[in-house]
Parts: C-alpha cells; structure tokens; sequence
C-alpha cells in the first residue's frame, strides 16, 4: 500500500514536470528516500525530465534497471510506458522491452490501452508481425467501450492503408464517423490515400444558421495547403460564419489563392502582414477584426469536417455555463497514414471554440508570440472561467495535416510528442508562463502588447512593432 510520503514525493515529482521544472524533478529524485525512488510512476517522471535535459544515459540507466528487476505488472507497465526511449537505445534493448510487454500483453491491454495500440502499430510499421498481431488480439479482447472500438477502427484503417487499400482506409474513418453520428467524407482521388488534401465532403445536409461565428486562419508560405482549408470552410454545414484569414507576409502564392474565395463568398475576408509576425499575432490580428459572437481557429494545412462548426456551436447554444468547447483530431498524412499518438484522437488545440466578448474583456487576446500560444490561452481561459468550463466533445472533427515541418514538429520549437520532449524554448516559455499564471490577477494580456506581463526566449519573439 502506498504511504503518504510516497503519494507526497509522487505529486511534488508531477507538479515539477507538469510545470517543465526538469531541474528540479532530478534534485527532488535525488533526494527522496531509496524505497521511494523504486516506485515505478517516480521512475517515469525522473526519465522524462533526464531526457528533457538530453541526459540520455540516465534514461538508458532507468529503463536497464527495470528490465534486470523480476518480470512484475508493475515494471511491465513501465516498459511499455518508455518503449519508444528504449527503441532509440538500440536494437537489443528494445527486443527485451517488447518481450516483457508481449509477455503481459493481456494486462496492458486492460490497462494501458492507448499505449499498447501505439506499440501494435509501431511493431507493424517496423515489420515485427507476430508480436504486432499478439498484441492487437489482446486490444480487440479488451475493447470493451465504443471508444476503444473507434481506435481499433482507426487501427484498421492504418493496416488498409499499408495494404494500399486506400477504398477500405476511408470506410474505416467512415465508420468512427457514423458512430459518433456524423456525416462520411470522400476522397478526391479514390486512387490515393487519406490525407487532408485528398477529402472532400459529401452532399450537405441542409443549411444551419443561427449566431455569426468568426474562423480565423493565419497563413504563413501555405500556398499548397490553403485552398483544401477554404473549401472546408465554405463547405459547412453550419452557414452564419466569417472567414479571417491574415497572410503573415507569405513569400508564396497564399494571397492570390486566398483572394477568389474572398472575391467570390462576402463571408471571406483577406488580411495582410507587412512583415513576419509569427502565427498568434496574425491570429490576434484577426481576432480584432472579428464580429462573431463566437471565435474559433483553423490552421491554414488543416481540413474542417462539414460538421465541425455546428457541433460547437450547438453545444456552446445548449450549455450556457461553458465559455468554450474544442474537439479531436487525427493526424494523417499520405506517405505514413495516421500518427501513432496514444489512442490515436487527440484533442485539436487549434479548434478552440469560444464567446467573444467575455473572454475578450476577461483575459483579451493569445499571448505574441512564434510558438506555444495555444496551450497558454487555454489555460489562462481555464484559470479564469474554471477548467470545467471548457468543454471537450469527443467527435473527430478536425483531420490535421501529419508533417514534421509544421511549427510542432522540429526546429526551435519542437515537440517529441511521441516521447514527451520539448525544446528549449517551449519549456522556458512553459516555465515563465505557469509563474505568472499562479501570480497574477487578472491574467488579461493585450493586443498589441506593449509590454509583456512575463520573460520569454529571444527566438518565440515577434518582429518589433507587430504585436510585442
């Protein structure tokens, strides 16, 4: 049985890593009692903060000690949770931590669902058959709730699509789609896979109306992107909408493909950066122009279920109490298929759908700056209004362009979401952020931003005089 002193070391331990302090989960690690430091939930939160500090030889050290410990559903439980860290330890060592894992595959499956689905994938992707198929047999024995059933639904259109049966990828999202009461989409090319430059919508339901909802799109170089996310826009079901997109300075062609969506549809309005901001000025910038009693955000590579406004925007109708909903989203892409993240669905940041003027005269505006402003608009909205008041509806409405060019996926501001890493300068931001939040009252940030309310990195700094 867990002590109070083991659940205090445990939540001081979550509190340091949630709060990117990797510094201090080392030192409190360090300094907590040896029986304590065996508890395989420190482990991991001591693994995930060496490896933030790019200390690899203690992660590697971790998970070595927990393979030579006994075979336990503990330590099984562990392995699986570090496999992709083992995976980059080499070729042995992870061959020994999926050992242990198929060895309680039964378990884990019960367990850790999302997890071993991760690993059932990557096994099959890396060509390890039989163990991949062990384990899905123990996945479709233990999905024993409609959400774990879509997952295996989108499972299976990963396997369609290593089979290039791109005809039966598409039914699979069908399907998770009719379940969860939404209309199917189509691809444009039959002969090409599921990606979001390859759907298209169905014939639409008839029209819905009812309060103007702002959509803003900053757009930055999205010339070859940007045409598929209009047409999902325009192709709503829900009708009373306005489209904001802002070029941030584009060296491409993204305003010239904007501009006849624009000359065409009143509902679509062009602004222009003079010089490069970073996506959440251009996103400010659009949300000053706005003049919906609702907000939200779409991401210029990203495509928008027909439905995906309505369902927000009925919910935000029927439940007074919340200040805003968002939804989930998958990853795809046409060279790899969907993004193996836990469980697939993810929760869709940029989707954020909230009321405007409230929010407006409470917190204002998304933080100025490169990267990371909507984690901190969430949260500062959380902190303000209570997180309950933030709703998330558990329908697969945004389908989110897989590309490790995209803001997330490398460079200065990177995240490793398969193994929980974050740059340099998302993590000082993180840090500095979580201060303020904790500090301040009201947590109301401007736009422009004359003065910032908290340090942040040199590189997450828009250009001088736009927005900072």
């Amino acid at each position: 049985m867990e002590t109070k002193n083991a659940r205090a070391w445990r939540i001081l331990l979550d509190c340091y890593l949630t709060a990117h302090r990797f510094k201090d989960v080392i030192q409190a690690y360090e300094a907590m009692p040896e029986e304590n430091r065996k508890d395989f939930a420190c482990r991991h939160v001591y693994l995930l903060a060496a490896a933030n500090l790019k200390q690899f030889d203690a992660v590697a050290g971790i998970i070595q000690g927990a393979l030579n410990e006994p075979n336990s559903m503990a330590a099984s439980e562990f392995l699986n949770k570090v496999r992709p860290f083992a995976e980059r330890m080499g070729p042995d060592a992870h061959r020994f931590v999926v050992e242990r894992i198929v060895s309680q595959r039964t378990w884990l499956a019960a367990e850790q669902f999302d997890t071993i689905l991760k690993c059932a994938h990557d096994l099959r992707e890396k060509g390890w058959e039989q163990d991949a198929i062990d384990l899905e047999k123990a996945l479709r024995d233990a999905a024993g709730s409609a959400r774990t059933g879509m997952k295996l639904d989108i499972f299976d259109a990963q396997l369609h699509f290593w089979s290039g049966r791109y005809d039966l990828q598409l039914a699979s999202i069908n399907s998770v789609l009719s379940k969860q009461g939404l209309t199917p989409v189509q691809l444009k090319d039959e002969s090409a896979p599921f990606a979001c430059e390859n759907l298209k919508s169905a014939p639409a339901n008839p029209p819905l109306q009812g309060p103007l909802v702002s959509i803003l799109v900053p757009a930055y170089n999205s010339a070859g992107t940007i045409s598929y996310v209009l047409e999902s826009l325009r192709n709503q079901t829900y009708r009373d909408f306005e489209v904001i997109v802002v070029d941030d300075a584009s060296t491409d062609d993204t305003a010239s493909i904007v501009a006849p969506f624009c000359d065409a549809d009143p509902r679509f309005r062009l602004l222009s950066m003079g010089r490069n901001s970073g996506v959440f000025v251009a996103r400010n910038m659009a949300l000053a122009s706005a003049t919906g009693e609702f907000v939200t955000n779409q991401d210029a590579d990203d495509w928008a279920h027909p439905q995906k406004i309505a369902t927000a925007v009925a919910e935000l109708r029927r439940d007074q109490s919340i200040i805003a909903t968002w939804v989930d989203h998958v990853r795809c892409s046409k060279q790899r298929g969907f993004r193996a993240l836990n469980g697939y669905f993810r929760p869709d940041a940029s989707s954020l759908m909230f009321r405007q003027k409230p929010v407006l005269e409470t917190i204002g505006y998304y933080d100025s700056v490169r990267a990371a402003g909507d984690g901190e608009f969430h949260l500062r909205m959380g902190r303000s209004f209570g997180s309950r008041s933030i709703r998330k509806i558990d329908k697969l409405l945004s389908f989110v362009s897989w590309s490790d060019a995209s803001l997330s996926g490398g460079g200065a501001f990177q995240i490793d979401s398969d193994l929980g890493l974050f740059s340099p300068a998302r993590s000082a931001y993180r840090k500095a952020f979580g201060l303020w939040h904790e500090t301040a009252n009201p947590l109301y940030v401007p736009f422009p931003l004359e003065k910032r309310p908290f340090p942040i990195p040199d590189s997450l700094a828009p250009s001088p005089g736009h927005g900072s």
